[in-house]
């Protein structure tokens, strides 16, 4: 008879093993790839025997290492966010602005001018918001606890820039429909 998920009930004999592998000192993926029952039903039966896999040192050492690592990675990608912003910056605030322009038929002209279209002035402005915000985003996340907060963040926040870049993408390309042509 299976659950309410659709899943069959563990079975003791597959409890049983799990139990004998968790004293054997086995951990949690372990237990799970060889009896086939997910790693998250591996933790929930080893709690309801009174058990954990958080008190073994080497677990306890390995969770800490990952988390300094997560944090470096954060702090690195926050730095590549603000120099990326600055970098947009200082495109806007240079006395001549390169560009490429469409022409006839839709061929591509490189153009220097001495001053930022409206356009592409709103663009290079919402891309230094959107890293602003992917800073502050990442800034917050410095509180949170464990590598799992950490890697939701940072699927949150990839999901994030990619539907900005989309979006941009599809105004982009709708301004484009509506350019002046440059002979």
């Amino acid at each position: 008879m299976s659950m309410a998920g659709g899943r069959p009930p563990i079975s003791q004999a597959d409890r049983d093993q799990i139990a004998t592998l968790h004293a054997a000192g086995h951990g949690r993926n372990e237990i799970a790839r060889r009896t086939g029952v997910g790693a998250g039903t591996v933790t929930k039966i080893i709690h309801e025997l009174g058990g954990s896999f958080d008190r073994d040192p080497g677990v306890i050492a390995g969770t800490a290492a990952q988390q300094a690592d997560l944090k470096n990675r954060r702090l690195a990608l926050q730095s590549r966010i603000i120099a990326r912003a600055e970098a947009i910056m200082t495109r806007l605030e240079a006395p001549t602005f390169q560009t490429i322009l469409r022409g006839e038929g839709g061929a591509e002209n490189a153009r220097t001018l001495d001053f930022v279209p409206a356009r592409d002035e709103k663009d290079l402005l919402w891309a230094v918001g959107s890293c602003m915000t992917v800073d502050e985003r990442i800034e917050k996340g410095q509180g949170m606890a464990g590598d799992q907060a950490a890697s939701s963040m940072l699927v949150t926040l990839f999901k994030d820039v990619q539907g900005a870049w989309e979006q941009a993408r599809a105004e982009q390309d709708a301004l484009d429909m509506d350019e002046v042509r440059v002979p």
